[in-house]
């Protein structure tokens, strides 16, 4: 079994445990509850001099193939 399917099926099992415990009731009062933000605030606010990035690595793409194969994010 590959990691990736390992993770899946963790997930899976999670996700079942969590459907099985939660109703759909709860959720929705939840979300209520939440206090609503805008995406543009969250990045506004704060320390100035922070850097705030927003950002996505793409490996490979269907059509392409490997896009890279020497991308080293650290």
């Amino acid at each position: 079994m590959t990691f990736l399917q390992m993770v899946v099926e963790e997930k899976k099992a999670l996700v079942k445990e969590k459907k099985e415990n939660t109703s759909v009731e709860k959720l929705l009062a939840r979300a209520k509850q939440q206090k609503k933000r805008s995406f543009y605030d969250v990045f506004k606010k704060g320390n100035q001099k922070d850097v705030k990035i927003i950002a996505e690595i793409k490996r490979g793409s269907p059509s392409r193939g490997v896009l890279s194969r020497t991308i080293n994010v650290q």
